[in-house]
């Protein structure tokens, strides 16, 4: 029965060997998983970090976009109040053309009737002649406005369309880094979220490797 014992005693102690051997190679697996964890979380809280340094980038991009809406909207106010502008000038040139083609046909007038008072009209008939051609020098002056001011009106067209565009593109892109900024906060959520996750696996791994 000694004997017996003596043999169960030297099987049960290879026995233990072999377990002891077992932990000792199952706390090894749980301590780098431990380790591994704590690079994971380290890895998270970095990335928690970048997502708020975009958020605050993205922010500032914003109010950047928002500053540029501004100005581009008092440039579009402007442009139509220079458009408007430029109407009110191009009446006043039409008035002009109109009084330098009354003052033509008047000159006119005066220049067939010099012409048949004869002699007695002879120095009425050169006053006549020149307020003809500063008539004609009025209406050429005004038709020179008026091409300069349709030349004006055509560019401020199409700046008042280009400010349009370029306003547009900006609201599009506000909102554009809008959406990056909600992305951002869902990417920070879920990161603290993965980040405490993975801190609450590595204190267990820790905690079973103490154990084992």
């Amino acid at each position: 029965s000694v004997e017996e014992i003596s043999q169960g005693a030297e099987t049960q102690s290879e026995n233990l060997q072999e377990v002891a051997g077992e932990m000792n190679d199952m706390s090894a697996t749980v301590e780098e998983i431990a380790s591994s964890a704590e690079e994971v979380a380290s890895t998270a809280s970095t990335a928690v970090e970048r997502s708020e340094t975009g958020q605050e980038h993205a922010a500032e991009a914003t109010q950047e976009i928002r500053s540029i809406e501004k100005s581009a909207a008092e440039a579009a106010t402007r442009v139509e109040s220079l458009d408007e502008e430029m109407e009110e000038i191009g009446e006043v040139t039409e008035m002009i053309t109109e009084i330098a083609e009354r003052t033509n046909l008047l000159a006119l007038n005066a220049s067939i009737e010099a012409a048949r008072a004869g002699e007695a009209g002879e120095g009425f008939a050169v006053v006549a002649n020149e307020i003809k051609g500063l008539a004609e020098e009025a209406a050429r002056a005004t038709n020179e406005i008026e091409s300069s001011i349709n030349d004006v009106q055509e560019m401020t067209a199409e700046t008042a369309d280009e400010m349009e565009t370029m306003s547009e593109r900006v609201e599009r892109g506000a909102g554009t880094i809008e959406d990056a900024i909600e992305t951002f906060d869902d990417i920070a959520v879920a990161v603290e979220q993965a980040e405490s996750g993975i801190r609450e696996i590595s204190d267990a791994t820790d905690d079973q490797a103490a154990s084992s």
